[in-house]
């Protein structure tokens, strides 16, 4: 039984994020029924659409008719879920509001996307990604650290994956709720919501920045420049550029002893590195020694030595060779489909790895209204018959609220993934060593990894310890590892002996290659997938790749183009790796409510980072080339663009041809919209240097507040785009208020702390945004819980079994 088996879809979304969520239902097991305007959907023209659309049928209906929109209805009346990513209101104007349809299908999960809340003054703006990105600071936040003079347009989706991943976590939520009883309801969350996964350590940033908040904990010394040597890339002898992370204090040392240059520590201006100098300039110092030295072996050699001595560090792929990569290969990460109108296709795998409930990949996606006649000839009664009366359970107070989760999880690319099961209600205990989770001495102890979870401080190493989790695991319902090589197995707390103690647990390992394959039990950190999957490589812009690896090149320069590397190479892999977790635990989780079936499960950072970067993750003859941004990284259309105006920068995105004509009414250039050079998205493409030059010479004469306000009310999308950055528009901008996207809660140390809201919001079972909690502070109630008494949990202290903070204070919403 597929996980969604039995579910039926409707989808009416028109954007990244819908597609992405109901392909990886249909993957899963759901009927989805896209609907689609006469003519077929805008974006089919994409290379990637006809894999964001597989598995799915295809319906043609119009909904500026009144015919249309009785179909619509009649379609909602009988199906499971429901997505929309209308303007706010406009749904209900068509009659196929929430309101209305519960009314006749009061089992319905009616889904909503909007761009940032449903209120305020962005309640008419559309659910765009560039949009979003812009108005909340996102492209100013990436040109500072590009260390660029403008707002610098993003190529990776994050805010669309990411809603994405909570919109399918939201909607297993929402059908556990309804198997309990019987009740549907309203689920809603925005692009900005989806923005808020990645942007939330700038936001913690601001507040120690702003004096908001006092410190918990400052980050190793020098941590601020940790891209020189961390993180940093290397030209190899053949001209092949590698990304290299070793970046603790473990691998550091190794990799320092694997290139010849173990002796370094024995040096006063190294013994800190890589975390601390006493002199800056030793840092760049020991930067050009390791260039140097890391250029003295081919990159096939390089890997050869670090897969060897268990180092991190990989090559720079397009998104199209990484489809080769044998990793990606090994872990399911293409698949075949042969489509009927392209011919055979190669696309990217399923999101997750499931042991007992495998995702079913087959189908392709389906032509323009194919299914219209078949899925309008009758009515169809509801998939899941409801409940009687006498089975309606109680209400839960949250989604997932009853459900334990442990994490044992490290850093941030899976315990995060935990984290938004807990905002959606679950029990979650975070495990730590005694020494804590060393993401907490980055000074992120109050941050997203740490959110909503209790704290258990615990040595595994110690016997007495593995008795103790035994007796958790006994009574938990789903379990989250990272760890690589033989460490959980050694910990006790691998998957045979788990499901000895436990046999219908959920079983997650959230792996970076993953745990079997050419790369298995290899470390790998943000940067790694970053490169590895194409993202770095993209988000230089057109025409700005490195030199071509027989160029000579010497130290400078060299060290020039690692640090543009670098900072392309963004720090969004280890959130999207995180958010494929949070939706492999929530599909599990409501498997096993459903039949009582745990299972083994595993996730990959390499396969999550390939659905970020999956419109280039297709392949098939004739395949047009990705869409990259233009070589000052403005964006990758004239209507798709940054531009300068008359005070500073503006965001322009018009994805319709009715909002094209708009723009051009708008801004006193009606001649545009009939020349033949611009009549439709395939013609403004290949003239599309003429379009931008005319229309940043219209730009440039009004100020951006003009232009915001004047064009988003003629109908032409369009916001200011370097007014804030993330942090500042998180704390300031009234909106957020108002939509509880943000949220002030009390830290037992440091204080008022300002959050994410919750990753969506439901009409019956709310979700929550809750505090971190210190290091063990949950310690001796948790022991007490498995049924220890208070001299066993003194003596479990005083043997350093335990950890247990004697000021801990419960830390409560504020």
């Amino acid at each position: 039984m597929a996980i969604c088996e039995g579910i039926t879809v409707l989808d009416l979304g028109r954007g990244f994020a819908t597609s992405l969520a109901t392909m990886v239902l249909a993957d899963n097991g759901a009927e989805v029924v896209k609907i689609e305007p006469p003519g077929g959907d805008a974006q089919r023209s994409a290379p990637a659409w006809l894999m964001w659309n597989r598995g799915k049928k295809s319906v043609v209906l119009d909904l500026e008719s009144t015919e249309g929109r009785a179909q619509a209805f009649r379609l909602a009346g009988s199906a499971d879920v429901l997505l929309e990513d209308f303007v706010t209101g406009a749904a209900g104007e068509m009659g196929l509001g929430y309101e209305a349809l519960e009314e006749v299908n009061p089992r319905l999960l009616y889904c909503s996307v909007t761009a940032l809340g449903p209120v305020g003054d962005y309640r008419d703006l559309p659910a765009y990604e560039g949009l979003v990105e812009a108005r909340a600071g996102g492209y100013r936040g990436l040109a500072a650290s590009m260390h660029r003079d403008a707002p610098t347009y993003r190529v990776r989706p994050e805010a669309g994956y990411a809603t994405a991943n909570l919109l399918v976590q939201a909607i297993m939520g929402g059908l556990r709720v309804r198997h309990r009883t019987g009740k549907g309801q309203r689920i809603q969350t925005s692009l900005y919501q989806g923005m808020t996964c990645y942007e939330a350590g700038s936001y913690e940033a601001d507040q120690k920045r702003l004096g908001m908040v006092a410190s918990d904990g400052e980050a190793p010394r020098g941590a601020g420049l940790h891209l020189l040597l961390n993180y940093m890339v290397a030209r190899c002898k053949d001209g092949q550029w590698m990304q290299l992370t070793n970046n603790t204090a473990r691998l550091f040392p190794m990799w320092m002893e694997a290139i010849g240059l173990g002796g370094i520590f024995q040096d006063d201006k190294f013994k800190g590195a890589p975390f601390s100098f006493q002199d800056e300039s030793h840092r760049v110092e020991l930067r050009r020694m390791l260039l140097a030295k890391m250029g003295e072996k081919t990159i096939d050699e390089w890997m050869d030595i670090f897969m060897e001595k268990g180092l991190a560090g990989d090559r720079f792929l397009t998104t199209q060779q990484f489809m080769d990569h044998p990793q990606t290969i090994h872990n399911q990460g293409v698949v075949e489909i042969d489509d009927p109108v392209v011919g055979a296709t190669k696309q990217i795998g399923p999101l997750i790895r499931f042991s007992k409930t495998p995702s079913t990949i087959g189908r392709p996606a389906p032509r323009v209204g194919e299914h219209t006649d078949e899925m309008l000839a009758a009515v169809r009664e509801p998939a899941v018959a409801p409940r009687s009366s006498n089975d309606v359970g109680a209400v839960p107070k949250h989604p997932f609220d009853g459900f334990l989760v442990l994490d044992f999880a490290g850093w941030l690319a899976a315990p995060f993934g935990t984290s938004l099961i807990a905002d959606l209600g679950a029990r979650v205990i975070k495990v730590e060593s005694l020494a804590g989770d060393e993401f907490r001495s980055r000074g992120q102890g109050r941050g997203r990894t740490f959110q909503g979870k209790e704290s258990l401080c615990i040595d595994l190493k110690n016997s007495e310890g593995r008795k103790v989790i035994h007796k958790l695991i006994a009574k938990a319902d789903g379990i989250m590892h990272n760890m690589r090589g033989d460490a959980a197995n050694r910990l006790g707390i691998d998957y045979e002996t788990v499901t000895k103690i436990n046999p219908e647990i959920v079983y997650l390992y959230a792996g970076s290659y993953g745990s079997t394959g050419p790369g298995a039990g290899r470390a790998a950190f943000h940067p790694t997938a970053g490169a590895m999957t194409g993202g770095a490589l993209w988000q230089l812009g057109r025409g700005n790749e490195p030199p071509p690896c027989d160029e000579p090149l010497d130290i400078d320069e060299i060290d020039r183009w690692s640090m543009a590397l670098i900072r392309a190479n963004e720090g969004s892999p280890d959130v999207t790796a995180a958010l494929a977790v949070g939706t492999a635990m929530a599909m599990a989780l409501y498997h096993k409510e459903r039949t009582g079936q745990g299972q083994y499960l595993e996730t990959s950072m390499l396969i999550s980072n390939g659905y970020i970067s999956s419109d280039d993750f297709v392949r098939y003859e004739g395949k047009p080339p990705r869409q990259e941004p233009d070589r000052y990284l403005r964006g990758t259309h004239a209507l798709r663009r940054l531009y300068r105006t008359a005070d500073g920068w503006v965001f322009l995105e018009c994805q319709t041809q009715r909002e094209w004509e708009s723009l051009c009414r708008a801004i006193g250039r009606p001649e545009l919209a009939d020349d033949a050079r611009f009549a439709d998205h395939a013609s403004r493409q290949i003239y599309d240097g003429h379009l931008v030059a005319a229309l940043g010479e219209a730009f440039s004469h009004r100020e951006s507040r003009h232009w915001e306000a004047y064009l988003c009310s003629a109908g032409a999308p369009c916001v200011i785009a370097d007014h804030k950055s993330p942090g500042e528009f998180f704390l300031t901008d009234p909106n957020l208020q108002e939509n509880e996207l943000i949220v002030k809660t009390h830290h037992p140390v440091t204080g008022p702390f300002y959050r994410q809201g919750p990753p969506s919001f439901f009409s019956m079972t709310p979700a929550r945004a809750e505090p971190a909690h210190l290091l063990g502070e949950d310690t001796e109630s948790i022991l007490r819980e498995v049924g220890l008494d208070d001299d066993q949990i003194e003596r479990l202290k005083r043997d350093a079994v335990v950890k247990s903070p004697a000021d801990a204070v419960v830390a409560q919403p504020g």
